[in-house]
């Protein structure tokens, strides 16, 4: 499972920021992960180069610049993010990623609703995507009809979407906020699933795979665009992921 955490600093500025880059760089680096430091400008990406070499006596965290090598475990750049393979992504740019679209798997409706929460509250023109499967469609049917629908689930995968009805307190929230919804079959997210585990050792459950298998389904929609899709959870029993691992991929 991918972890996120976020760092909130009393003090304001570039050297508590990047003070905290140089110990979770160096964290990562005793523990064999490569690192990749992302920063606003060329000019903090050389000051934070500096800091590395000197932040605190005993320091010494191998490390260059974006470009300068491919070899060195700790990479500090600004702009685009390389395409190299990355353990570790810190993150001390002011600017929030611009991204066109976040896909984003519905269940009671509380993932949705914290994100289009969190976008209106950075002030961003971000899409938000809605994802229910195609066997538990109870939220796209009442989104449809303007009024709660209830459908008996009948999904094998998606246990964390199999709803029988939207919950009341989300589904305004829900309905006003996001842009669509798409629907994604049992076999779309299985794919999925298999997707995260052979090209980023993820395991995802059905659920949490969802988001990926609608951004695959619609992969013509957003060539060219930015987009994300999150990965909501790793609950799946090993009988199940076996048997999804096991079954051969589409296409």
């Amino acid at each position: 499972m991918i972890r996120v955490d976020f760092y909130v600093h009393q003090k304001v500025g570039f050297e508590p920021l990047a003070l905290t880059a140089c110990r979770l760089a160096e964290k990562a680096f005793m523990s064999a992960q490569r690192v990749y430091i992302h920063t606003d400008s060329e000019d903090a990406a050389r000051l934070l180069d500096e800091r590395l070499w000197t932040f605190h006596d005993r320091s010494f965290v191998p490390h260059c610049m974006a470009g300068a090598s491919s070899d060195v475990p700790v990479v500090i750049g600004h702009g685009q993010v390389p395409v190299d393979a990355f353990d570790f992504l810190i993150n001390i740019a002011a600017q929030v990623p611009d991204l066109d679209a976040v896909y984003i798997a519905i269940g009671w409706g509380s993932g949705a609703c914290g994100l289009s929460a969190a976008r209106n509250a950075l002030g961003l023109k971000t899409k938000i995507i809605g994802v229910v499967s195609a066997q538990a469609p109870s939220y796209a049917r009442s989104i449809e009809q303007g009024k709660i629908v209830e459908i008996p689930p009948q999904t094998r995968i998606g246990d964390g979407v199999a709803i029988a009805y939207p919950h009341p307190g989300a589904f305004e929230m829900v309905r006003d906020q996001i842009e669509r919804i798409v629907e994604v079959d049992d076999e779309a997210i299985e794919e999925a699933m298999r997707i995260y585990f052979r090209c980023t050792h993820n395991v995802a459950e059905g659920a949490g795979a969802a988001s990926l298998a609608a951004v695959l389904q619609e992969r013509e929609t957003v060539n060219g665009k930015k987009v994300a899709a999150i990965l909501t959870g790793g609950n799946v029993d090993t009988e199940i992921y076996a048997r999804v691992l096991a079954a051969r991929s589409v296409g």
